[in-house]
């Protein structure tokens, strides 16, 4: 009974997170979110009672970082310059998430959810970049309102999913996945390029050469431990990453190009186009200036918290957050609150390796 109900939130978790890849899905997302907590809290009482399945484990293993970093985030309502932003930004994100990451924790030690996930997501990843290659090419007045976000979401999306692809397609490669997932992996490699093209940013690519550089490193690293792994397959796996590096190069060329044609068109996007006066290089003396004014305690959790302070200071209307996360972050709750953040991201980095 309780793989079954187990198996049950494993399809809800996969929904669920598929949901989150596209917009305008909150109210499905929040009823996914709803049944898939309703269905792990039974297994969990049951679990807690003895009739539950054995090493159901109930406590994520970075929850404490995380609670330090929610607790401290919450304690910033109290000395927030917006306290009603603070509260609903708190819930949103930080409530929200919570719930999320425990309803996943549990529903992903279902048998065979690494597997439903994998082709559940990758289907959906597939989906988001196939509206998004549509919306560029055939009808760009709803690229910004489509079901993949626009660009600034997409953008997000692909840099958060590519290391996930990448593995997959490199784990294919030493029998630990499949072929058949790895020829998928490959496939939605291929889809992830186009839809980030379709965002005419110049910083996925950099983002993406990072990844694929980290990527090289851990498996050369991973090779000194694991003597199966030969030197034929170290050169594939150079290969592989020279191939993407190449491909990065070649879309972030025909960008340059691209973006050359649309200044020629308008000059005033001029100070948007041009990488040396990228806009976030002028915000972030700025930031690191408000920092200062209350660099402990900060100004309240809420991403844009500062955002009066910013418009005010800049002209273009994107500009109403950091566009740093760690700046950001001490922005609205401290130094206090960045190390924290640092710390949880740390602390998940270090648990997904002792996983693998």
């Amino acid at each position: 009974m309780n793989i079954t109900v187990l198996s049950v939130a494993k399809w809800l978790a996969v929904a669920f997170l598929a949901s989150v890849l596209f917009s305008h899905t909150n109210a499905l997302r929040f009823l996914l979110l709803l049944a898939g907590v309703c269905v792990v809290a039974a297994s969990a009482i049951r679990a807690r009672a003895g009739a539950g399945p054995d090493g159901l484990a109930l406590i994520p293993p970075i929850l404490i970082p995380f609670l330090l970093w929610m607790a401290w985030a919450g304690a910033s309502l109290f000395w927030s310059q917006e306290p009603e932003l603070s509260r609903k930004e708190f819930t949103n994100e930080l409530v929200y998430t919570l719930i999320a990451f425990w309803f996943c924790y549990l529903a992903g030690q279902a048998p065979g959810a690494a597997r439903a996930l994998g082709y559940g997501l990758g289907a959906a990843v597939a989906a988001v970049c196939l509206f998004a290659v549509y919306a560029f090419f055939l009808d760009r007045v709803q690229y910004e309102f489509g079901l993949h976000g626009g660009a600034g979401n997409l953008s997000s999306l692909l840099i958060t999913l590519m290391p996930g692809l990448l593995l997959i397609a490199w784990l294919s490669r030493t029998g630990v996945a499949s072929m058949r997932a790895g020829a998928l992996a490959w496939m939605c490699l291929a889809l992830v390029g186009l839809g980030a093209y379709t965002t005419l940013n110049r910083t996925i690519w950099a983002a993406f050469a990072i990844q694929v550089f980290l990527l090289g490193v851990l498996i050369l690293w991973w090779s000194c431990r694991d003597r199966r792994l030969d030197r034929r397959k170290l050169l594939g796996a150079a290969a592989a990453a020279v191939v993407v590096a190449v491909i990065a190069g070649v879309a972030l060329v025909q960008i340059s190009e691209q973006r050359s044609q649309l200044l020629r068109q308008n000059p005033r996007k001029e100070a948007v186009l041009d990488g040396q006066r990228d806009p976030r290089l002028q915000i972030w003396p700025y930031a690191a200036d408000l920092v200062r004014e209350r660099p402990w305690l900060g100004m309240g959790y809420g991403r844009g918290i500062a955002r009066k302070p910013l418009q005010r200071q800049f002209t273009a209307r994107e500009i109403w957050h950091a566009h740093n996360l760690v700046m950001e972050t001490a922005i609205q709750t401290g130094i206090t609150g960045a190390v924290l953040l640092l710390v949880l991201i740390g602390m998940t980095a270090v648990h997904g390796l002792r996983h693998a």
